[in-house]
């Protein structure tokens, strides 16, 4: 079967090349264009006059693979008309092995890129640890110190989004001391900071005015680093959201659990998927969260892997993963860590698929959240396509338990007013919820709650609070 693109407007061809880009990284996306305008004439004429498809400014090729040649990126910013640029500056690490000094190496495009700064709209900068079998300098890779002082007084009036990306071996450390202390880079338009793999970053005069942050780590070992992270978004007072990823990641060595306020932000999502620690530490992810404190989060995002198996996220066979992340601190006068916490969305991965109906209950993974662990809560949607069962408590805390349970158990006043579970085994949840009904009504609060809505395989049901008990008990029957 063919198609005649001839019959579609251009405008709409257009449109898909858009979307079809947006969809990709953003460095390729120049070089996607490219491919693009190769298929035929008509993709051609539309591709070369659309600017928005060539203001990524590529430095590597398909797959990361080889240099792109400087006349590509002189032809994208030409093609690009006087649309902003999203730019990507790479450093390179040089080992000479007959003295063992390293230096940090740039590219032929750099200064290029450099120069263009006054249009960037993003600029990205990647740390990667070099090809150990080319002659840098006949590659025309230059010294960084070459091009220092353009680097350090970048003017970018219209820069956005500042990224920074380490790669394997190589980080912010290996620049010059005086690039890590202090950049004196103009970005007064700057709103988001992005980290992957970074511990580190240098200093700006513009880094209390951000207002988004993301922070990825992939297969990362900490070590006393949170602190560093945490000092980070401190200084930060005018964030509002910010991602905090942690996928594959290995706790080493607990930070110091110096308590701060983060006062600024409104919206947080934590990931944590496929992370193990090295001691044998019964609230060593509690250990390392509880001195985060937002006092005006509004809405907060969990993701956890259910098929977690380490000690990290596991207390006698419990995952503790999500209460660890929203239990209090010990603290008596800054206890609660989100006292403002309104909506809770959870969502829980899984690396195999769902859980059939015939699998036994007892081999069902089993989840810690007390009822009443955040009183401000008002929405909590919890969805997953793997059966697990979710519990309120462990029993009357004792010595054996990790100290934050102690709290756990408390019944408290709540504000909860809806409730919805996305999950395929509306069993695992029953008793939570008649649990949540009985500690509501016990503080006279079960008449702020409003309805539980249960989706199962797109099928949506609402029940009112009147009929909540009601539906537990006609569930536990079949």
């Amino acid at each position: 079967m063919s198609t005649n693109f001839d019959v579609l407007p251009p405008e709409i061809i257009e449109v898909v090349f858009d979307h079809t880009l947006q969809c990709i990284p953003a460095e390729t996306r120049s070089l996607q264009a490219l491919a693009c305008s190769h298929v035929c004439r008509l993709f051609r004429l539309i591709a070369l006059n659309s600017p928005s498809m060539w203001r990524s400014l590529p430095v590597r090729g398909k797959q990361g693979h080889g240099l792109v040649k400087l006349p590509f990126i002189e032809a994208c910013v030409a093609r690009s008309r006087d649309l902003p640029l999203d730019a990507f500056l790479y450093f390179y690490r040089d080992c000479d092995p007959a003295t063992s000094r390293t230096a940090v190496l740039v590219d032929s495009t750099f200064e290029t890129i450099l120069n263009l700064c006054a249009r960037w709209r993003s600029c990205s900068w990647k740390f990667d640890e070099g090809n150990p079998n080319i002659d840098v300098r006949l590659a025309g890779y230059r010294p960084f110190l070459e091009v220092l002082l353009a680097f350090q007084w970048v003017d970018a009036p219209l820069l956005e989004k500042l990224s920074f990306e380490e790669g394997p071996g190589m980080d912010m450390r290996t620049l010059p001391t005086p690039i890590r202390r202090i950049l004196s880079w103009n970005m007064p338009n700057l709103h988001t900071f992005s980290f992957d793999n970074m511990l580190c970053m240098p200093s700006f005069k513009h880094r209390i005015q951000p207002r988004s942050l993301k922070a990825n780590f992939f297969q990362k070992e900490f070590a006393h680093h949170i602190n560093s992270m945490r000092s980070h978004i401190k200084i930060m007072r005018s964030l509002l959201t910010a991602q905090l990823s942690f996928i594959g990641c290995r706790f080493n060595k607990p930070s110091f659990a110096l308590f701060s306020e983060m006062h600024s932000i409104k919206s947080l999502e934590i990931t944590l998927l496929g992370c193990i620690q090295n001691a044998n530490r019964p609230k060593f992810l509690w250990h390392e969260f509880q001195s985060f404190c937002f006092p005006s989060l509004a809405e907060l995002h969990i993701n956890l892997d259910i098929e977690d198996r380490d000690s990290l996220v596991l207390w006698n066979g419990h995952n503790i993963a999500l209460y660890s992340l929203l239990a209090p601190t010990l603290a008596h006068d800054n206890e609660r860590r989100y006292p403002s916490l309104e909506t809770l969305v959870v969502t829980f991965h899984s690396r195999t698929k769902s859980s059939t109906p015939q699998d036994s209950q007892s081999s069902l993974p089993t989840i810690l959240l007390p009822c009443c662990c955040v009183p401000s809560l008002k929405n909590l949607h919890i969805r997953s396509t793997q059966r697990w069962s979710l519990l309120h408590g462990v029993g009357e805390f004792n010595s054996s338990q990790p100290p934050y349970f102690e709290r756990g158990g408390q019944i408290v006043a709540i504000n909860l007013e809806t409730v919805t579970f996305d999950v395929p085994h509306v069993e695992g949840i029953v008793p939570w919820v008649q649990q949540l009904a009985s500690s509501m009504q016990s503080t006279d609060c079960w008449v702020r709650f409003s309805e539980l809505t249960i989706v199962d395989s797109g099928d949506i049901v609402v029940i009112p609070r009147a009929e909540v008990e009601r539906w537990c008990e006609d569930v536990l029957k079949h």
